[in-house]
């Protein structure tokens, strides 16, 4: 998303525009303060934070597949094994009957 940003100040208010790709403009009005810049700067120790986070979700999301293909599948295979079973029963010709 490409935004055009103006600031401004006039008397005791800071005006800050934001033209979107769209044609649709943003205009944020506040105080005597500048606004805060939107994208938050944080130093090494957070980025290691949300690092460490990543990873433990990751392998949590590793885990988690692993232990559905271990549950679920024998809810597939029984099955499938039984409908095999009627399929041969049905297939193969009685020996008694000549």
């Amino acid at each position: 998303m490409v935004a055009v940003w103006r600031l401004k100040r006039s008397d005791r208010h800071w005006t800050l525009k934001v033209a979107l790709p769209s044609g649709r403009c943003l205009l944020f009005t506040e105080g005597t303060q500048p606004p805060e810049p939107i994208v938050q700067s944080q130093g090494p120790l957070a980025i290691l934070w949300v690092g460490i986070g990543l990873c433990c979700f990751y392998i949590a999301l590793v885990w988690l597949n692993t232990l559905l293909g271990f549950f679920l599948t024998p809810l597939f295979i029984i099955p499938a094994t039984w409908l095999m079973d009627l399929v041969q029963k049905r297939n193969k010709p009685d020996k008694g009957t000549s």
